[in-house]
């Protein structure tokens, strides 16, 4: 299965720029709030790929899906640091627990999971589309019962009725190799905008904080 190689291409990129990032840090002295979102990001980066390989390997769809939900979510509000009147001093709330939507926006409106996906949508313009397939699956709704009656088994039994065959369960055989392949793809895409919009908002954060010195 093509998702398997996608995976491990997607790991060996990672931890390249783990390395890049291993090497930026050490030796500068001054740090922000927005350095530290910045690592937090990578941070989760990493850990929703080792999460949605798991699943993919255990073979557990709704899982696979909610975590390329969680990923978008993490590109969307890196790249939310951008529309924010003051990054520092918003990365300072979000810090003291603040809700992202009321942190004070460089202009228009408040920066809402809306405003932020429009504008990383208008970057790649196929983003909205996975985001909203796979908001179904973090919340339980009616993709969920679609999804477990797409993928069940039907059954003729002797007197010509027929039988549905449902997995109740985390593992579902049923679901085709082709899906998985799709949702990998727009996983490896996804980690790696938002693995590059970290590391390269991270390169820029501690070159202003740490300027050369004559």
């Amino acid at each position: 299965m093509q998702y398997a190689n996608r995976l491990n291409d997607l790991k060996k990129a990672l931890l390249q720029d783990k390395d890049l990032v291993a090497s930026l840090l050490p030796g500068q002295s001054n740090f922000s709030t927005v350095t530290l979102f910045l690592l937090a990001a990578l941070q989760r980066i990493d850990s929703n790929v080792a999460g949605f390989q798991a699943m993919v390997a255990s073979l557990n769809y709704p899982v696979a899906c909610a975590i390329l939900r969680l990923q978008i979510d993490t590109a969307m509000r890196v790249n939310g640091l951008r529309l924010m009147a003051d990054p520092h001093d918003g990365t300072m709330k979000l810090l003291s627990g603040e809700r992202y939507d009321r942190i004070r926006p460089k202009k228009g409106d408040k920066l809402r999971d809306a405003v932020l996906l429009n504008s990383l949508n208008a970057e790649y313009d196929w983003i909205k589309k996975v985001y909203e397939r796979t908001s179904g699956m973090v919340h339980l709704s009616g993709m969920h019962i679609h999804h477990s009656f797409n993928h069940s088994t039907g059954v003729k039994n002797e007197d010509g009725s027929l039988s549905i065959e449902m997995a109740i369960g985390p593992n579902n055989p049923n679901v085709p190799a082709e899906l998985y392949d799709e949702i990998c793809a727009a996983f490896v895409h996804v980690s790696m905008i938002a693995n590059e919009i970290t590391v390269t908002r991270l390169r820029h954060e501690q070159a202003a904080l740490n300027p050369p010195q004559a």
